[in-house]
């Protein structure tokens, strides 16, 4: 892209030059200096420093200071985010040294300043002003230091040279370091392979799986008397000779910033050479950088992989953006026309959504869209195009593990491969089960997928130093019995629409069902089992889960599953479904896809169901005085989606505010009435830090209890959460539930090496049940807090030796209001980021005010009334 726009505007620049060094030729002459240095202005430049400031190193520092920064924003994309920054920072800088050389030279010969407008409008202009048609002559200015003696203008010379040094040697330090961490060198990627080759040695393929045999039970005769929507598009592949697996991979900053794309290439390719049986066809890129020798960089191409060796089909237009969905049907027809074969898969590799984001961000050439992802609308429409049909469809990517996904893919394939959660950034492992498929393309597929993903959990423990992931998930359904399950879920909808019309009990039911379930990274999407088992449980009367409804659907979900990851935490079932409860500006996405594949059903109770919620939630921050959340409230409720007349529905609670506590043995009981406390779902405690007038927010936590008469107490005790000896503003987020006990997890706000905005995701050791001690957490990562689509990200970015850290902390009124956010406390220095420790300490002697937040069924808040007390 820059080498063609270079040649576009050569032509331009050229002529700039040339101007310049007219310029540059008689100014020179007339200072009586050499005029060949005209032919490089910055020679000029330099010479004509020497005659104007000849005591001073007045041109070195300012071009070397814009050197290194322009150097450093070369390395990194030129003309995007830190590379353009840093080019235009240099620029400045070195504008700055010619406006004073320019001002000067004009002085020099006697000039106005309106010489300098003149520079200002077109330099080259004011330089042929200054050298071709001047009539004054030039003087050579006067300075103090001729005063001194020459070994005192030695040392002040000796003086400016040390502190020119050392501002160039800090600039290259600081750019260097954060250009480095933004776009690690390709020596350090590499090592990052070396390191992952020897986790990859360890790899064992135990067979260790969830099979939907050993969940059901004794329920597994339903396994084959479950509805199917057709026949398998491919019955059986006792005949099949060949395999071609279509991998369409989008690097982004995956491979850009760490390789990710190569490795698994990698492992393609070594799959390949276990066997003749299996082509990789691959569309490649997305990425500035590639660490796939044969691929090449800052294009888009094709290539094939067979026989561990891997060769370029074609290149593409270099500014093809592989998230727009004609780059995918072009390659669906080019890979079926070109390659034809018994058995097809297809692997889409890189970012995921969800259901409402869909998948893919092209880094190369981005897509110009308010969502810079290819819509499953969009990946659809592609398939339908190609007219082909699949053994497999997967996404090596995170969340699109979706019951909406898989509807959506069901006409093009009969098994579905993908992660309800998140994947680690080594994503699927291609060596051991594709190997198999080369070896023997007969290979049933649930066996091929049940190799994939008893090995996905070996990588993620192995490189995880031997701890069991239980975030990372894999699962495979059955596309032919997804539709019949569809079905059972609208009905359910269509009965939890008619519920929530007629009684706000029905609401609570469904919405603390919801909230209470297994809810995963983007806010989007829950576990369906999950929500269908808890559901059942609450639905005391069977209005909503009439005839067992619910907890035969969930059977039926299990049984279209034949194996999922073991290593999953308690509440992944394998199949999550759109339900944005906790994040109702998520709906919107998600609106749109259901509209777009006529999910109409789902789509009218959602209405219903978020109109409600939003209408509440408005009319309780109109109370409160909530102005920025009364504004969000108030946009949505113009969202097309957005039904009026739910304004009364609920009347349950007559004050969000100053809810009355009282105190007793261990803590402050909650003083609700019986009908409101049905409603509360959620209880944290807020706390603040007085500083004078101000007050220092510490954050929320889960504590506090329910006492023997069902009622909520709160409480605090004088520690808080500290990384190493800092205290944070801490944020507790979901936790989940593991063999070794639970996982609670939060999040804390940081600036990252002095500039970058992030947010620190921290997890605690598990606690066995009914254990109370103290546990011990570690930041396991960090996301970009400037980044919207962080939560598509596979995995979190790591802390490195080096970093520097400085903790965030809101500060508000007496009233509640923001009033600024800074950082507070000392820098933390990371040198080793495993032993970086987070737990609750003692604080320091101070005054803490907390109270209560309770979150209700309809996500509004309601808050106690405060509670003050000295830490000593």
């Amino acid at each position: 892209m820059l080498l063609i726009l270079f040649l576009k505007t050569s032509y331009l620049w050229v002529i700039a030059w040339a101007l310049q060094s007219i310029g540059y030729y008689f100014v020179l002459k007339k200072v009586d200096e050499d005029p060949s240095y005209a032919m490089i202005p910055f020679f000029a430049e330099w010479r004509l420093t020497k005659k104007l400031y000849p005591y001073q190193l007045s041109f070195f520092r300012p071009f070397f200071v814009a050197l290194v920064l322009v150097i450093a924003g070369l390395y990194l994309i030129p003309f995007h985010g830190l590379g353009r920054l840093y080019i235009l920072i240099g620029a400045i800088i070195y504008l700055g040294f010619l406006f004073r050389l320019y001002n000067r030279l004009r002085k020099a010969f006697g000039k106005s300043i309106l010489y300098c407008i003149v520079y200002v409008l077109f330099p080259p202009a004011f330089l042929l002003l200054m050298g071709l048609f001047n009539s004054h002559s030039f003087t050579q200015p006067t300075f103090p230091e001729e005063n001194y003696p020459k070994f005192v203008r030695y040392l002040m010379r000796g003086a400016i040279g040390l502190l020119g040094t050392a501002e160039v040697v800090a600039v290259a330090a600081v750019a260097g370091m954060f250009a480095i961490r933004s776009l690690p060198p390709r020596f350090m990627v590499r090592e990052l392979f070396q390191e992952v080759d020897t986790y990859v040695e360890k790899i064992e393929n135990t067979g260790s799986v969830l099979s939907r045999e050993e969940i059901l039970g004794d329920k597994a005769s339903i396994i084959s008397s479950a509805p199917t929507s057709r026949e398998h598009f491919f019955p059986s592949h006792e005949n099949d000779k060949n395999v071609v697996v279509l991998e369409y991979i989008i690097g982004s900053n995956l491979e850009n910033s760490n390789g990710m794309a190569s490795i698994n290439i990698k492992q393609m390719k070594n799959s390949t050479a276990q066997g003749e049986n299996l082509t990789y066809v691959i569309q490649a890129g997305g990425s500035s950088r590639w660490f796939t020798n044969e691929i090449t960089e800052d294009a888009i191409g094709r290539y094939t992989i067979k026989n561990g060796k891997i060769e370029t089909a074609t290149l593409l237009n270099s500014n093809v953006c592989m998230s727009e969905k004609e780059s995918l049907e072009d390659f669906l027809k080019w890979a079926k026309e070109n390659y034809p074969a018994d058995r097809y898969m297809l692997v889409f590799w890189d970012h995921g959504g969800g259901f409402g984001l869909g998948y893919g961000q092209d880094d190369l050439n981005a897509k110009q869209a308010d969502v810079p992802t290819m819509l499953m609308s969009e990946l659809t429409e592609a398939l339908k195009n190609s007219g082909m049909k699949f053994d497999v469809i997967g996404f090596d990517a995170c969340l699109m593990q979706t019951i909406e996904c898989a509807l959506a893919l069901e006409p093009y394939a009969d098994y579905y491969i993908a992660s309800e959660e998140t994947e680690s950034g080594l994503g699927w492992f291609y060596t051991d089960a594709f190997g198999k498929l080369a070896q023997d393309p007969t290979i049933p597929t649930p066996e091929f997928a049940k190799d994939l993903i008893a090995t996905f959990d070996s990588l993620n423990t192995t490189v995880n130093d031997g701890e069991v992931d239980t975030k990372s998930t894999l699962s495979v359904v059955d596309l032919t019995m997804v539709k019949p399950i569809y079905e059972q879920l609208t009905n359910l909808f269509t009965v939890s629409r008619e519920s929530i019309i007629k009684d706000p009990e029905y609401y609570a039911d469904i919405s603390s069902s919801a909230l209470n379930s297994y809810t995963f990274h983007n806010d989007e999407q829950i576990d369906l089992v999950h929500y269908l088992t808890i559901l059942d449980a609450v639905d005391y009367e069977s209005q909503i889960c009439r005839d067992n409804a619910c907890l035969a659907l969930a059977d039926n979900v299990k049984a279209s599953i034949p194996y999922r990851n073991k290593n999953s935490a308690e509440g992944i079932n394998g199949l999550a479904f759109t339900f944005p409860i906790k994040n109702l500006n998520m709906y919107s996405y998600s609106y749109d896809q259901l509209k777009g594949f006529n999910m109409t059903k789902q789509m009218d109770f959602y209405n219903d169901f978020f109109s409600i919620m939003a209408a509440q939630q408005l009319k309780a921050n109109e109370q409160t005085g909530n102005a920025f959340s009364s504004l969000t409230a108030s946009a949505i409720t113009q969202s097309e989606w957005y039904k009026p007349g739910y304004e009364n529905y609920d009347t349950t609670v007559e004050s969000f505010e100053n809810i009355p506590l009282k105190e007793s043995e261990g803590g402050y009981v909650v003083e609700l009435p019986e009908k409101v406390n049905k409603l509360i779902d959620n209880v944290q405690v807020a706390a603040y830090q007085k500083e004078g007038e101000e007050l220092r927010y510490l954050g929320r936590d889960y504590i506090g209890f329910d006492n023997f008469e069902g009622q909520t107490v709160l409480g605090m005790d004088d520690t808080w959460v500290h990384v190493d000896n800092n205290l944070i503003s801490y944020t507790a987020e979901q936790s989940r539930t593991t063999d070794e006990g639970i996982i609670y997890t939060g999040s804390t706000k940081a600036i990252l090496n002095g500039d970058q905005p992030v947010t620190l995701h921290i997890e605690w050791s598990p606690i066995p049940e009914g254990e109370e001690k103290p546990a011990q957490g570690r930041i396991i990562g960090y996301s970009k807090a400037d980044n919207q689509f962080a939560f598509m990200e596979k995995g979190n970015e790591e802390l490195k030796a080096g970093d520097r850290l400085d903790f965030l902390f809101e500060y508000h009124d007496k009233d509640g209001n923001v009033l600024k956010e800074e950082k507070y406390g000392r820098t933390l220095y990371v040198t080793n980021p495993d032993r970086i420790t987070v737990q609750d300490k003692q604080m320091q002697d101070c005054d803490i005010v907390f109270f209560g937040i309770l979150t209700d069924v309809y996500q509004r808040q309601l808050t106690t009334e405060k509670v003050e007390y000295h830490v000593n």
